[in-house]
């Protein structure tokens, strides 16, 4: 956001002043600046790397974390990884089997339910000693094998943990997006495996991604730190952020200053404020009551320019 500095502030930020709503916003901008020069360098396929993560409703529910993965892929402009995961082995036994199955990759995995056959569906009576078909439970690889789950704040126990196969990539978790259901059909029944399964690949900016957990961390504390100025925001303050944000992206795509404070100048002059919402849509600025479904475009052109009122 282009703003003009007013005043320091005496924690975390300095202030600044918006030139369209003449709002006071907390910078984020230059922290968040600083964090992107701590980014990795030099990044190649294989290395260990930590990014931030968010969910699509972060801002709401505050699911923000850091992750660690394994870079896949790296390109011009960005890199792709996959999420490292704790590696896990599967047990399972039908409910008239006295030993349990143990699966420790997702190939015999899913071959196990390729060659199982139907069988007669039991009867109260033989299910008495167990309510379900069958039992199914996932635990660490670790506890198989020997060893202790990795510290995924030190990149040089991750590395270890990785060679040795304590962790590995999310896609190679044993049975990955997958779940056993019972097939029931006409007093017959099998196990059957139902897999969702999508790529763990996963973008990564080459400014947001980091070689220490601590660098990740330092992104993840700044963007709570703005979600937490948004949620004390008033419904007015709130009206005015996104406004400023709609004119910022315009004026970064190629309009005037003077345009975007026209606009601004328009808007505050609206009733209610805080029912109408925004949006930029090729390269201008609309708006629309929460209640109309139809979308306003806002012609810079014919609002005059008043500079002592904007």
């Amino acid at each position: 956001m282009k703003l003009t500095e007013c005043q320091a502030s005496t924690d975390y930020t300095k202030y600044w002043l918006s030139p369209y709503t003449n709002s006071q916003y907390p910078d984020f901008k230059t922290p968040y600046l600083k964090i992107k020069e701590d980014s990795a360098k030099d990044v190649k396929v294989d290395d260990i790397v930590y990014w931030v993560e968010r969910s699509p409703s972060a801002a709401i529910e505050r699911k923000i974390s850091v992750q660690c993965g394994i870079i896949v892929d790296v390109y011009p402009d960005c890199y792709v990884a996959n999420h490292l995961a704790v590696a896990e082995y599967i047990t399972f036994r039908l409910y008239d089997e006295k030993t349990e199955k143990l699966f420790t990759d997702t190939a015999s995995w899913r071959e196990y339910f390729q060659n199982v056959s139907w069988r007669k569906y039991p009867s109260k009576k033989e299910l008495s000693d167990s309510r379900n078909l069958f039992t199914f439970n996932r635990k660490p690889l670790y506890e198989l094998i020997g060893g202790k789950p990795p510290n995924l704040k030190d990149i040089d126990a991750i590395k270890a943990a990785y060679k040795s196969g304590i962790i590995c990539k999310r896609n190679d978790v044993v049975g990955y997006a997958s779940c056993p259901y019972s097939e029931i059909d006409k007093g017959s029944w099998k196990p059957i495996l139902k897999s969702d399964y999508e790529s763990d690949n996963t973008t990564l900016s080459k400014s947001l991604t980091f070689a220490t957990y601590d660098d990740a961390v330092r992104l993840k504390d700044c963007i709570e730190h703005e979600y937490d100025w948004v949620s004390g925001l008033t419904d007015e303050q709130y009206t005015l952020l996104e406004m400023d944000k709609a004119l910022n992206k315009l004026v970064r795509d190629g309009m005037l200053e003077s345009d975007a404070r026209r606009i601004a100048y328009f808007m505050l002059k609206q009733k209610k404020l805080v029912d109408i919402e925004f949006r930029t849509l090729h390269g201008k600025f609309q708006w629309r009551s929460y209640d109309n479904k139809k979308w306003n475009n806002v012609n810079p052109e014919n609002i005059p320019l008043i500079e002592d009122e904007v």
